[in-house]
């Protein structure tokens, strides 16, 4: 949600108030890698961590990770903070992310309700071994790990 090739006022008001009632701390000086960063929870988990970096100087790294490359709000995003890096991985595939990470947001899913539809087995094992691989990646780095879920 951009506003004439600017950040979401409306996004970045709701990311204020999340950050005035909720203990961040954790994240200070952190690395985090993000899936899903172009959907609804993963722009909203990018647009509170852009504002912690800013208004808190929390200094925490964010990597973006979505099947198609960063949206505009993530590019935009990317382009203001240099704590966000955006990455294009497909996590179906032989995904490996090398860089030490201290917290993993897996907000990614298949959102193609047609594919499920013709194919619900498949879709689901996808779902299944992305987020195990992204639980090895976990315990590889001793991150934490959260999973985010909308259905």
């Amino acid at each position: 949600m951009r506003e004439n090739g600017r950040l979401s006022s409306i996004i970045l008001e709701d990311c204020k108030q999340i950050i005035q009632k909720v203990d961040f701390r954790q994240l200070r000086n952190k690395n985090v890698l993000l899936t899903g960063s172009n959907g609804f929870f993963g722009r909203y988990i990018a647009y509170t961590i852009y504002q912690l970096n800013k208004l808190k100087k929390l200094n925490c790294t964010l990597f973006c990770v979505s099947l198609h490359g960063p949206n505009k709000d993530i590019s935009l995003l990317s382009q203001q903070d240099s704590h966000i890096k955006p990455i294009q991985k497909d996590l179906s595939k032989n995904f490996k992310f090398n860089q030490p990470v201290d917290f993993i947001m897996h907000a990614a899913c298949y959102a193609q309700p047609q594919k499920f539809i013709e194919n619900s087995l498949a879709t689901i094992e996808l779902n299944i071994t992305s987020t195990r691989k992204l639980l090895e990646l976990a315990k590889k780095y001793h991150a934490r790990f959260m999973f985010f879920s909308s259905a």
